[in-house]
This record gives C-alpha cells, structure tokens and sequence, in this order.
C-alpha cells in the first residue's frame, strides 16, 4: 500500500473521480418525486447510475437487488 504523500495523491485522485458521480440536486429532486418503485427505477437509469441497473430486467429488480447492483458495480470499480 502506498504511504505518504503518493498514498494521499492516489485516494484524493479517486474521491474526486468519484463525486463526478454523485446525483445532482436536480436528479435526487425528480427521484424523490417518483410516486413509486417503478417509477424511481425508471428515473434512476436516466442517470449516470443506469448502467449499474442494465444487467437486471425489470420484473427482477427490487429495492434491495437494486442497491445491491449498484453497489457491486461501484465496489469493482
């Protein structure tokens, strides 16, 4: 594991490569108003997080595989 000042260049690079990822206040506004499941999901892949769903047809998403895709896909990268 890298230390000192190269470690600390590594992980900010990461982290700031990262919030370019982060929902913006317009997307949490629209996925907040969804009335329901389906129709947060279908919010949620016109965002940069709809690759992460692609894998997974829309009968077999529930609230948890969908967080769990999403997570996995962000683990691995």
């Amino acid at each position: 594991m890298a230390s000192g000042v190269s470690g600390y260049a590594a992980i900010s690079t990461k982290v700031r490569a990262m919030y370019s990822n982060l929902l913006s206040p317009q997307d949490i506004t629209r996925l907040s108003d969804s009335p329901d499941f389906p129709s947060l999901i279908s919010a949620l892949k016109n965002t940069q997080y709809g690759p992460y769903l692609s894998t997974l047809k829309d009968n077999e998403l529930t609230p948890r595989r969908a967080i769990q895709q999403i997570k996995l896909r962000l683990a691995a990268s």
